[in-house]
């Protein structure tokens, strides 16, 4: 799965629910599995929803897992656990994972977590 821009990008996050869940389905290289791992713990460590055991861990790994699957070009990359933390802390964890996609891919931050940026 890779993500596409414009017009296709936005129809596909209004009109393919199955997608998030299709993503959480494909695996990941372990190489990315450990750095999401390392990061979720370090993704706003005062907050009691991403504490050790804190609901929003499984959910912060979930979204980020997916992230990493649906755009294959960038995988995942350090910083992107921040924007979703926040994102999980107003919405719901497929909400996230949109919204996430979108701030990516229509305000150009998806330039920034490439190589030679």
């Amino acid at each position: 799965i890779n993500a596409e821009y414009g017009r296709s990008f936005r129809l596909a996050a209004a009109f393919d629910n199955a997608l998030y869940a299709q993503c959480l389905e494909r695996k990941l290289d372990r190489a990315t599995v450990a750095q999401i791992d390392k990061d979720l713990h370090r993704t706003f460590p005062r907050s009691r929803a991403f504490a050790r055991g804190g609901v929003g861990i499984e959910a912060l790994r979930r979204v980020l897992h997916a992230c990493a699957v649906y755009d294959n070009g960038v995988g995942y990359v350090q910083g992107m656990n921040f924007y979703a933390g926040v994102f999980l802390l107003h919405m719901n964890e497929e909400g996230a994972f949109w919204s996430l996609m979108f701030l990516f891919q229509e305000h150009w931050f998806r330039d920034m977590m490439t190589p030679g940026f």
